[in-house]
This record gives C-alpha cells, structure tokens and sequence, in this order.
C-alpha cells in the first residue's frame, strides 16, 4: 500500500550516493505546470540544493515517456477571464522563478527530457548544466501556437541559435527532433534509454567522489537508493 501511495506523488525524489534524483511524476498530463505543480518542481529541486550530501541534481520523468509540456495555458485563460489578476501574475512569476532558478543555481543540474519538451518546459532544459535529449524527444518553442509570446527564457535562448532559426522556431512553433536539439546547442547529450538512466549517472558521479562517506540517512536506514520522505513533495 506504501508502495502504491508514494507512486502517487506528483514529485519523487531520491538520493543515489551523491546523486539527487528529482522525478517529474505527471506524465499522464504530460507534466504541465500548473500553479501547484510548478511550487513543487521548485520545492523538490531546492530540497536537492540545500542537502550538502548531494552534488549533483538530476532532473528527470519518472516513466520516462514526456518531460514537460511547459506552462498550463488553459489555467492561464481561466485566470484572466474570471480576472484573478493576481493569481495569474502569481503564477507566471513562479514559473519564471523556476526557470532562474534552475540558471543560477551553484549545483550542476542535470535534465534528462524525453517525450514532449516545450515552452517552459524547453526553459528548463535549456537553462540545465547538463541538458539531456532522447532518441524519442521532441522540442518546440511553441507558445505562438496558443496565442502567448516567448516566456520563461525561449527568447534569450532563442536568439543565441545560428542565424535566424531561432526567430523561425519562436514565430511557427515548429517541434524539431531531439538531435536536431544537439545540433542547434539546445543539449548536449544525448540518451537511448532514460528510464534507469539515473543509476548510471550515479554510479559516475560516486566514481567522481571516492571520499564520499556515508551520512546521518544511512545510519537510520535511508540508504543510497532509499526515497526521500513523502511529505517533502506532497
């Protein structure tokens, strides 16, 4: 039951030695952030940064099958036509806080994004130490397509595409395949297989840390591979 309730989580996040794993965990609304769910990507991937046994952050979904399709719209319209003014601005403010965040955070970020990255969501990967495409991703700026202007980063990073093509992709909201991502600087690597890829990050990162020694967690009974408590990302 235990099992089941923490699948349930709409964060998951665990720690692999000195890897700290962060799990986008709404695939199944292909990780849109809403107002609540954009509080908890920032709430999971500062519990990653100010615990001193992590040095490394990995962000990643947690089937593995769409890292973000960026910023909820429709919550946005709903907010402007019952004009919750303050909700809206609220909510924009936090999804560009994420953003910033995730460009100055002094821990190296690494986001691995398969499946659907767009608009924030693309922000987010953009803005990683390490960003991380797959075989299966597909990238867009597309927040024409909706009828909003580039928010959350698209046009700072945008702009710094070769020649024009960022202007073409910010005004068409063409998706571009993940290699095509690589190519243009967008990411710098990329994997087959992101579900598990964690384990492997980790196991590199420990070969990194040879003094790495065990914390107060472990003596307690939360080991490397051990979930971090459940309340943290409720």
């Amino acid at each position: 039951m235990e099992a089941k309730r923490q699948k349930m989580y709409d964060i998951q996040g665990s720690l692999l030695g000195a890897l700290g794993v962060v799990r986008l965990n709404r695939e199944h609304k292909s990780n849109l952030l809403t107002p609540g769910f954009t509080k908890q990507v920032a709430r999971g991937v500062e519990t990653m940064y100010v615990d001193h046994s992590v040095s490394v952050i990995y962000l990643g979904a947690a089937e593995g099958q769409h890292f973000s399709s960026g910023t909820d719209f429709r919550t946005m319209l709903r907010y402007k036509a019952e004009q919750q003014h303050e909700k809206l601005a609220d909510f924009m403010a936090d999804v560009f806080k994420l953003q910033a965040s995730f460009a100055k955070i002094n821990k190296p970020i690494m986001t691995v994004a398969p499946g659907h990255c767009f608009n924030s969501g693309l922000g987010l990967l953009a803005a990683s130490g390490y960003p991380t495409i797959c075989y299966n991703t597909r990238v867009a700026f597309n927040e024409c397509t909706f009828g909003f202007t580039p928010h959350a980063g698209s046009t700072y990073y945008a702009q710094r595409l070769p020649g024009d093509f960022g202007t073409f992709l910010v005004l068409t909201g063409t998706p571009i395949s993940g290699m095509d991502a690589i190519r243009l600087g967008l990411a710098d690597a990329l994997v087959e297989q992101p579900k598990g890829y964690e384990e492997e990050v980790a196991t590199i990162v420990r070969a990194m840390e040879p003094w790495a020694v065990p914390d107060a967690r472990t003596e307690h009974g939360l080991g490397p591979s051990a979930r971090l408590n459940g309340e943290i990302y409720d």
